[in-house]
C-alpha cells in the first residue's frame, strides 16, 4: 500500500466496484487490481451491483456497456444519482465504441477499449481515484448537515419514479405537511422515511408511523396523544403519545382517510394550534413535528360527500405525492427484484446469485395487483423455496407462470400451422425482452445466429 508522504498512517485503499458479465473479465480485472492493493468487489449482474451501491459508496466503477437486464449507460447513471462525484470507466468492444465516447461527454470519467490493456487499466483507475479524492475536498459538503445525495429508499428508473425522487428533494428540506397517495402496497411509508432522511429533522427526531385504520376514536387518541395518570381503569401512570414522542421529527400518518371523523377534528386542533392536550390532562404540551399522511382513498372525493374533514383534507395537502401502481412501471421491475432478493439473501443467509432470464420474464409479464409488497412477498417465498443459487421459473407461484400465450379457437378461426406458431412465439418473447435480442435468444435457447435467421425467416428483423 501507499504512504503518504506526510503522515506514516497508511492510506484507505481505493474501493473498485467492476461490474461485467463476462466471468472471466471479472476474474482479470479483479486479480489486476487487487495486486494494486485496492479494495475490489465484483458483480456479473448490474441490477445487483446497484443493490451494492445503495448499501455503500465506491471511489470508482469500471462497467462493461452491453449487459443483460441493465446496459452500462443506465448503469452509469443510475450509479452517479446515487453517489454525485461517483467516476465510472466504461468498458467496450469496438461495435460500441462511439457509445463509450458519447457517454465520456455525459459525465463517464473514460473508457476502456476490449482487449484490455492492463497498463491502460492501472493508469486509468490511478488517475480517476486521484480525480475523485481532488473533487470530495474541493465541492462535496461534509458534517451531519450534508443532506443524502437522493432518496436513500427509492429504488426504480421509471420516469414517473424520477419524477417522485425530484420532488422528494425539493420538499424534504421544508416542513410542509404531505399527503402521499396511492394504491396498497405501492410503498407509500418507504417514501415517507425517504422524506425524513433528507430532511434536517432526521438529526432532531425519530420518524414514528401510526396506522388509522381499525382503531376506534379513543383507541387513536391514546396513542397519538397520550394519557396522564389516572385517566382511564389501568392507566398507573402518564404516558407521551406519538405527537410527542416524534418531536422534532416526522409522525406518519396512514391510512389517514380511515380515521373516524370525531377523530379528525382532534387532530386538526393539534395541528392549527401546534399543541396537544393528553387524554385525562388539562396543560398543553406544545408540538414540533412534521406530519406526513397516507391514503388509498380519493380524500377530495371522500371531503365533497362529508365522510372526510374537507379542512383537515386542505391541512394535510400541503404537497401531494401520487405512487404509481407497479403495472404502471414495469421497467422498476427488474431493479426492484434484485433488490429484494439481495436483502432477502442477506437476511436468510441463502447464497441466491441471480434471477434466470426465464423466471425474471415472467415477473415482468404479471399484472402486480398486489403492487410492490405483492412482488417482495413472491421474492420471499421463491428465496425459501429455491434449492440452488438461481430463482427459476418453478421457484415462483404456478398462477404467475401460467401465461396464455395464444388464445385461438376452433370455433371462429383454423388451428394455426406449427410456422405461425414459432413466428407468434418468436415475436411474443421478442417483446416480452424489449426487442433485447441477446435476452430472446437465451430465453429460447438459441444463440443470437440462430434468432437473426428466424427473424429473417418471418420477416421481424
Amino acid at each position: 500500500m501507499t504512504q503518504d508522504s506526510g503522515d506514516s498512517r497508511e492510506r484507505e485503499p481505493g474501493r473498485i466496484l467492476i461490474v461485467d458479465d463476462e466471468e472471466v473479465a471479472l476474474k482479470a480485472l479483479r486479480r489486476l487490481l487487487e495486486k494494486e492493493g485496492y479494495r475490489v468487489s465484483t458483480y456479473s449482474d448490474p441490477v445487483r451491483a446497484l443493490d451494492r451501491l445503495r448499501e455503500e459508496p465506491f471511489d470508482v466503477v469500471l462497467s462493461d456497456i452491453r449487459m443483460p437486464h441493465l446496459d452500462g449507460l443506465a448503469f452509469m447513471a443510475e450509479a452517479q444519482r446515487l453517489w454525485p462525484g461517483l467516476e465510472v470507466i466504461l468498458i467496450t468492444g469496438y461495435a460500441t465504441l462511439p457509445s463509450a465516447v458519447e457517454a465520456v461527454k455525459q459525465g463517464a470519467y473514460h473508457y476502456l477499449a476490449k482487449p484490455l490493456d492492463p497498463d491502460e487499466v492501472r493508469r486509468l483507475v490511478a488517475e480517476a481515484l486521484n480525480s475523485k479524492a481532488l473533487r470530495d475536498m474541493a465541492q462535496w459538503p461534509s458534517g451531519p448537515d450534508a443532506p443524502p445525495s437522493r432518496a436513500p429508499l427509492i429504488v426504480g428508473q421509471s420516469p414517473a419514479m424520477l419524477r417522485l425522487e425530484e420532488t422528494i428533494r425539493q420538499i424534504a428540506p421544508t416542513d410542509a405537511n404531505v399527503l402521499i397517495v396511492g394504491p396498497s402496497g405501492t410503498g407509500k411509508e418507504l417514501v415517507a422515511r425517504s422524506i425524513h432522511v433528507l430532511s434536517r429533522r432526521r438529526a432532531g427526531g425519530p420518524f414514528l408511523a401510526f396506522n388509522c385504520a381499525s382503531l376506534t376514536e379513543d383507541l387513536i387518541a391514546n396513542e397519538l396523544f397520550g394519557h396522564e395518570k389516572g385517566a382511564y381503569t389501568g392507566a398507573t401512570q402518564a404516558q407521551a403519545g406519538l405527537m410527542e414522542a416524534a418531536g422534532g421529527g416526522t409522525l406518519f400518518l396512514d391510512e389517514i382517510g380511515d380515521m373516524p371523523l370525531t377523530m379528525q377534528a382532534k387532530l386538526l386542533r393539534a395541528l392549527q394550534e401546534r399543541e396537544v392536550i393528553r387524554v385525562g390532562g388539562t396543560k398543553a404540551i406544545p408540538l414540533d413535528v412534521r406530519v406526513v399522511a397516507a391514503t388509498a382513498r380519493d380524500l377530495r372525493e371522500a371531503a365533497a360527500a362529508g365522510a372526510f374533514r374537507q379542512d383537515l383534507y386542505f391541512r394535510l395537502n400541503v404537497v401531494t405525492l401520487t405512487l404509481p401502481p407497479l403495472a404502471e412501471r414495469k421497467s422498476d421491475i427488474p431493479l426492484l427484484a434484485y433488490h429484494f432478493l439481495y436483502r432477502i439473501s442477506k437476511r436468510t443467509g441463502k447464497p441466491i446469485k441471480t434471477i434466470s432470464p426465464e423466471a425474471l420474464a415472467i415477473l415482468e409479464g404479471y399484472a402486480f395487483p398486489g403492487n410492490v409488497r405483492e412482488l417482495e412477498n413472491i421474492l420471499e417465498r421463491a428465496v425459501a423455496l429455491v434449492q440452488g443459487p438461481v430463482i427459476r421459473p418453478g421457484d415462483l407461484p404456478a398462477d404467475l407462470a401460467d401465461l396464455k400465450l395464444f388464445s385461438y379457437a376452433e370455433s371462429d378461426r383454423s388451428l394455426p400451422t406449427l410456422e405461425q406458431m414459432e413466428r407468434d412465439y418468436v415475436a411474443f418473447v421478442l417483446e416480452r425482452c424489449g426487442g433485447s435480442r441477446s435476452k430472446a435468444a437465451r430465453l429460447l435457447g438459441i444463440d443470437r445466429a440462430s434468432l437473426w435467421r428466424r427473424l429473417k425467416k418471418f420477416d421481424l428483423a
